[in-house]
C-alpha cells in the first residue's frame, strides 16, 4: 500500500473535545478513537446533547469516529454474571457508535485463568467468547457497526492468567465461528512488535 493511501487517527482517551479534531484537521488525521472507560469516558456520559456535540464536530473537520471498549471488559470471563454485565456494556457501546456514526468499535478478546491445561482453558474461553458475541453480531448487523478484534501482546509464561488473542490461532478459531462481515481484525502493529 503506497503511504499516500493510509489513514491516519488520533487516539483520546481521558477526553474528547473542539481541540482534539483541530489537531487532527491539522496534522491531517482522518479519525479520531474513542477510548471508553470506567472513571472518565464513559458510556454513561454521553447524553444526547454531547452525542449531537461530537457528530457536529465530526462532521465540521471532516473526520471520522471509532470507538474503542475498555480494556478490562472480558466477554469470555469463567463467571457468568461477569460475562453478561460485559456484554451488556459490548451492546450498549454498538448503540453509541451507531449514534456517533462511528464506522466500528475496537475491542480485546478478554483473559483466562489458564490452570489446569493452559491449551484446555484457553479453548473454553474462546468458545464462552463465541456465545456471548451472537448477541453483539445481530446487533452490529442491525446498527451497521463493524466490530474489530485487535490482537494484544502475550503475558509472561507463569501468570495467574493469559490473553486471549495474543496469538493468530485465536483469531483463526474465532472468525471461522463468527460468520460475518461486520466482524473485522485490528491489527495492533505496536502489539505485534512488542510480542516478537
Amino acid at each position: 500500500m503506497e503511504l499516500s493511501n493510509r489513514n491516519y487517527g488520533l487516539n483520546c482517551f481521558r477526553s474528547i473535545d473542539e481541540e482534539h479534531f483541530i489537531y487532527a484537521q491539522t496534522h491531517k488525521l482522518k479519525s479520531i478513537e474513542i477510548h471508553l472507560d470506567k472513571s472518565h469516558i464513559t458510556l454513561e456520559s454521553f447524553t444526547p446533547q454531547r452525542i449531537n456535540e461530537i457528530t457536529q464536530l465530526a462532521e465540521k473537520y471532516n473526520v471520522k469516529l471509532g470507538i474503542h471498549n475498555p480494556y478490562n471488559l472480558n466477554a469470555s470471563d469463567i463467571i457468568p454474571a461477569f460475562r453478561k454485565t460485559d456484554t451488556k456494556y459490548m451492546l450498549a457501546g454498538i448503540k453509541l457508535a451507531k449514534d456517533l456514526n462511528a464506522t466500528h468499535i475496537t475491542a480485546h478478546l478478554g483473559n483466562f485463568y489458564w490452570f489446569p491445561v493452559e491449551r484446555w482453558m484457553r479453548r473454553k474461553a474462546l468458545n464462552r467468547f463465541v456465545k456471548c458475541m451472537d448477541g453483539v453480531v445481530e446487533q452490529c448487523e442491525v446498527n451497521d457497526v463493524t466490530f474489530a478484534l485487535e490482537n494484544v501482546i502475550p503475558i509472561p509464561q507463569g501468570s495467574e492468567y493469559y490473553f486471549l488473542g495474543d496469538n493468530l490461532e485465536d483469531f483463526f478459531y474465532l472468525f471461522e465461528r463468527l460468520n460475518s462481515k461486520y466482524f473485522m481484525f485490528c491489527l495492533d502493529t505496536g502489539h505485534a512488535n512488542v510480542a516478537e
